[in-house]
C-alpha cells in the first residue's frame, strides 16, 4: 500500500538528480504509468528492409510534406461514444523527441557490438531521461553565425552537472519566428568537440536545441568521419527535442523540464512533445513559474470532432479500434534541391531518406485522457458533433497527486462512494488523484478487456471533485457506472465538462508509487480538436 512503511524503501529506479536552486538536495523516483503500444504493422524499425512507399519530391511537393501529415477521421458509436482516427507524420512542424538511429549501418546490422545498447526506439526510452533537472546554457550573446567555441560553451556552462538535460538558447527560435517561415537565417549547428564534451565528460542525457545541431554545411555527407553531430547523439543514445520554442522565457540557469514525450509507441523513434519547463522548486510551484516550451498542432486534412460527424462504427469492435495504432514506413526519393546543393562540400548521399514514418493512432490509444467536452448534439440531419473542447492549460496537468488504494475491488466489481471516502479521506483540494485498481497491468492484454473493468458510482466520484480534485487517474478502462454497453450514454462526460476536470483511464504501473503523495505531470497529445487523447503520465516522488 503506498504510503506504508514496508513500500517505503528506495528501489533502483530512484533517479540521483540533486536540485539545488534553494541550496539543498533532492532525490527523486521517475515513474512511467503509461501503457507501451505495439503496432498492428510492421514499422521501420532498425533492421527492417526499406519500406514499401514510396514518396517522391520536387518543386510544390517536398519532402516535409510527408513529415507534416496531420489528418483527422472522427467517429461516433451507438451510444455517442466519440474518437478520432489520427495520421501523423514524423517531425514537423511540432515540438518532437527524436532517439531512434537508423541509417545503413542499422539496417544492415553492422552496427559495432559496443554501440548496439544506443538502437532504441521512443517507447523504450525511460521518463527518466526526459523529466529530470535541465540546465540552460545561454549562447545569445554569441555571433549567431559561427558555431560556438568550446571554451565558450564551458564558461556559459559552468552550471551544468553530471546527468543534466540540457537547453541549447542562441537565440536562433526568436529570430526565425521574427523572419518568417522564408527568412534566411545561418545554421552554424554545434561543434564535434562540443558534443563530445558534454556527453563524455558531463555526461548529458539529452538535449533541447533552438537551432539544428548540425551544420547546414553537413547535411548528407557521407564517407570516413563525415557522421554529423545528430548522428553522434544518436550513437550515444542522446535524445533530441526539436522545434520547441519560449526559450528566452526561461530566465534561469537551472529548471526542472519535463521533456513530454506524448507517445509511448513502439516501432517508431519520434513522438510529439508536450515540453514544460518548471522554474524553481518542482513541488512547490505555480502556474507562474510553468514555461510552455512546446507548438500545438492544428489538423491539416479530413475532419474535426466539433464537425458533423457521419462515420458509425460498430459498437462490438471498440476494444479493437480503441488498440489501433499502424505504421507506415517511407522512402523519401527525390533530387536535391539546387539551395541544398550549394551548402553541402563534399559527396552527397543519394536522396533516400527512409526514416520519416506515417503514424495511425486512435485517440483511445494506450493511456488516454477524456478532455471534458460539452456532449455530442444530434444534428437535423441526425449525425453527431461535439459542441465544445475545453483547452487544457500546463497548470491543469501539473500538480500533486495522492495515491488512493482500490485494489480489493476485482474486475466488473463497483467502486462505492464508501469506499472512496474511506480510502481518500486524507485528500486535499487542487490534489491529483491516482485511483489504483490494478487493473490494467492484469487486463489490458485481453481483446475483451472493456467488458471487465471497474466501475465507479457517480456519487464516488462527486465525492472526489466535490472536494477539490482536480484530475482523476485511474489504471481502470472506464469510469462509468455501468458495465461496457452500447445502450448507455456516458453518465461521467457531462459531470467532468460541468466541473472542468480531465480524466485519465487505463493508466499502468500505479503499484510502483511507494509513497501516498507524489506529484504527477501528464502530456496529452496536443492536437487540436481531440475528446481524447493518448496521454503519458509520470508520476515523481521525492526522497530525503
Amino acid at each position: 500500500m503506498p504510503g506504508s512503511d514496508s513500500r517505503a524503501q528506495p528501489i533502483l529506479s530512484i533517479t540521483p538528480t540533486p536540485f539545488v536552486p534553494g541550496g539543498f538536495h533532492v532525490l527523486r523516483r521517475v515513474v512511467d504509468l503509461s501503457l507501451g503500444t505495439v503496432p498492428l504493422t510492421t514499422g521501420p524499425l532498425p533492421n527492417d528492409a526499406l519500406a514499401t512507399h514510396i514518396e517522391p519530391t520536387g518543386p510544390g511537393h517536398p519532402r516535409q510534406f510527408v513529415q507534416r501529415v496531420g489528418l483527422t477521421l472522427p467517429y461516433v458509436f451507438p451510444n455517442r461514444e466519440i474518437g478520432v482516427d489520427v495520421y501523423l507524420g514524423d517531425s514537423l512542424p511540432h515540438t518532437h523527441a527524436e532517439c531512434l538511429w537508423q541509417e545503413e549501418t542499422t539496417i544492415l546490422g553492422e552496427v559495432p557490438q559496443k554501440l548496439k545498447w544506443a538502437v532504441r526506439d521512443i517507447a523504450t526510452v525511460p521518463a527518466a531521461e526526459w523529466t529530470r533537472e535541465a540546465a540552460v546554457i545561454d549562447l545569445t550573446h554569441l555571433d549567431p553565425a559561427e558555431p560556438a567555441p568550446l571554451q565558450a560553451v564551458q564558461e556559459a556552462a559552468r552550471h551544468l552537472r553530471w546527468g543534466d538535460f540540457v537547453i541549447w538558447s542562441t537565440g536562433g527560435h526568436a529570430r526565425r519566428a521574427a523572419q518568417g517561415e522564408k527568412g534566411t537565417l545561418p545554421t552554424p549547428g554545434i561543434r564535434h568537440e562540443v558534443a563530445q564534451w558534454m556527453v563524455e565528460e558531463k555526461g548529458i542525457v539529452g538535449i533541447m536545441s533552438d537551432i539544428p545541431v548540425d551544420p547546414v554545411q553537413d547535411y548528407g555527407r557521407v564517407g570516413a568521419g563525415a557522421a554529423g553531430v545528430h548522428t553522434y547523439f544518436y550513437q550515444h543514445a542522446i535524445l533530441m527535442l526539436d522545434n520547441a520554442v519560449n526559450f528566452d522565457r526561461l530566465r534561469a540557469e537551472r529548471v526542472w523540464l519535463s521533456g513530454g514525450l506524448c507517445l509511448k509507441t513502439h516501432g517508431v523513434g519520434s513522438s510529439p512533445a508536450r515540453a514544460i519547463a518548471v522554474r524553481g522548486e518542482l513541488e512547490t510551484s505555480g502556474p507562474g513559474d510553468l514555461v510552455d516550451m512546446f507548438t500545438a498542432m492544428e489538423p491539416n486534412g479530413g475532419a474535426a470532432a466539433t464537425d458533423p460527424i457521419r462515420r458509425v462504427e460498430p459498437y462490438g469492435l471498440q476494444p479493437e479500434i480503441f488498440k489501433r495504432y499502424e505504421v507506415f514506413g517511407m522512402q523519401i526519393a527525390g533530387e536535391p534541391e539546387a539551395e541544398t546543393l550549394k551548402a553541402r562540400k563534399g559527396p552527397v548521399r543519394p536522396q533516400r531518406d527512409f526514416g520519416s514514418p506515417i503514424r495511425l493512432f486512435n485517440s483511445h490509444l494506450g493511456t488516454f485522457m477524456r478532455i471534458p467536452y460539452e456532449p455530442a448534439g444530434r444534428l437535423e440531419d441526425g449525425t453527431l458533433r461535439v459542441k465544445q473542447i475545453k483547452p487544457l492549460a500546463s497548470a491543469d496537468l501539473i500538480g500533486p497527486a495522492v495515491v488512493v488504494d482500490l485494489t480489493q475491488v476485482g474486475p466488473q466489481q463497483t467502486v462505492s462512494q464508501a469506499l472512496i471516502a474511506q480510502q481518500a479521506a486524507d485528500l486535499q483540494p487542487g490534489e491529483i488523484v491516482l485511483l489504483w485498481t490494478g487493473f490494467s497491468d492484469r487486463y489490458y492484454h485481453r481483446a475483451d478487456y472493456l467488458e471487465w473493468s471497474p466501475r465507479f458510482e457517480i456519487k464516488a466520484l462527486e465525492w472526489l471533485l466535490d472536494r477539490g480534485a482536480r484530475m482523476l487517474i485511474t489504471d481502470a478502462a472506464s469510469l462509468e457506472p455501468h458495465l461496457w454497453s452500447d445502450q448507455l450514454l456516458s453518465e461521467v462526460d457531462p459531470l467532468l465538462y460541468a466541473r472542468g476536470v480531465p480524466a485519465v483511464v487505463l493508466a499502468t504501473n500505479l503499484w510502483l508509487v511507494r509513497q501516498k503523495r507524489c506529484y504527477v505531470i501528464c502530456s496529452p497529445v496536443p492536437l487540436a480538436g481531440l475528446p481524447t487523447a493518448p496521454t503519458r503520465v509520470v508520476a515523481i516522488e521525492a526522497w530525503g
